[in-house]
């Protein structure tokens, strides 16, 4: 593979081109990297106070009547005002993945999962949150631990 780059200080926004013979998974992670936001800290509200959360710190986000909630590490919740959707389109974090249609976990604070009787999987985090993986995710779930 050849890899030119040029710098340029004068140019007002940066760009990158691929010649590629066919797209394959290390280019689509690649270009999934460079375009999604990078950031480790997300802005939260709770009572008239806004708060910056370090990544690291969230365990899970869910969605309850169309809201947002933010658990963190510390078991406290937060509201957050983007959707699921734009936690998956713009947090570039390869720790965090969905479990079900209204949750994503930190996969770094998963403790266990468990099955249920009924076939489920239920999440156990290392600060005791419960959250249930939906039938969809299990195979989502066992390809990204490798089970």
């Amino acid at each position: 593979m050849k890899v030119d780059i040029k710098i340029n200080p004068n140019i007002k926004e940066e760009s990158v081109i691929f010649n590629l013979r066919e797209m394959t998974p290390q280019f689509s992670e690649l270009i999934e990297l460079m375009t999604t936001d990078s950031r480790n800290e997300i802005i939260m509200y709770s009572d008239n106070v806004i708060r910056i959360i370090k990544l690291n710190e969230v365990v899970c986000f869910t969605t309850t009547d169309k809201k947002v909630i933010v658990h963190t590490s510390s078991n406290e919740e937060f509201l957050y005002k983007n959707s699921l959707k734009y936690i998956e389109q713009t947090i570039n974090s390869h720790m965090l993945l969905r479990v079900s249609q209204s949750t994503i976990i930190n996969t770094n604070y998963v403790k266990c999962f468990e099955v249920e009787f009924n076939g489920t999987l239920k999440v156990v985090f290392k600060n005791g949150h419960i959250e249930y993986v939906s039938r969809r995710y299990v195979k989502r779930i066992k390809e990204y631990f490798r089970i």
